[in-house]
């Protein structure tokens, strides 16, 4: 029960169909509107949960269309945001990634096509600014409710600095 609604009179009344039946439809449709206030309220919710979550997760949150086009980069990390904003309209394999081979994306591309989700996809860039720029990519395929592929959508983390450690790691052994 979500609440009570009361009508009181001095004088004693027979019942009105007409009015009782008014009565039921006015407090279905406060009910109604109430339920549906009520789950708004609970999908802001869920909807700031999941930001935060995306926030502490990786440095951006990305989607592609059906056709593997970037439709949305967005983050907290501004240099990744910054090297990867030219990116919107593009396909992954339209950007300037130095360390992916044609039989690399071909492989990728095919993991797609399959409808995969993919994890840690390590990619090399230089920054805007000319520095190396390692990004370690993820993400899963999306589906409307019939069931019909509608794009990507995936998180990315600068990986610049774990790159850098292991570098002078092996470096180190050699």
């Amino acid at each position: 029960m979500i609440g009570v609604l009361t009508f009181n009179s001095r004088e004693r009344r027979s019942a009105d169909e007409r009015l009782l039946q008014v009565i039921l439809d006015i407090g279905g449709q406060i009910g109604e509107f109430l339920r549906r206030k009520d789950a708004e309220q609970r999908l802001r919710e869920s909807e700031a949960r999941f930001r935060s979550l995306a926030d502490l997760a990786a440095d951006i949150y990305w989607e592609q269309a059906a056709q593997y086009r970037f439709t949305k980069i967005s983050g907290t990390h501004d240099k990744l945001v910054a090297a990867t904003r030219g990116q919107i309209g593009k396909m992954r394999w339209e950007c300037d990634y130095v360390n992916m081979g044609e039989a690399d994306w071909t492989a990728h591309r095919a993991q797609l096509d399959a409808r995969q989700p993919f994890r840690d996809l390590e990619l090399y860039k230089m920054s805007e600014r000319g520095e190396p720029l390692w990004i370690r990519v993820s993400g899963e395929p999306v589906f409307d409710p019939r069931g019909s592929f509608l794009g990507y959508r995936g998180v990315a983390r600068d990986a610049t600095e774990r790159k850098r450690a292991d570098q002078l790691l092996n470096l180190e052994h050699r």
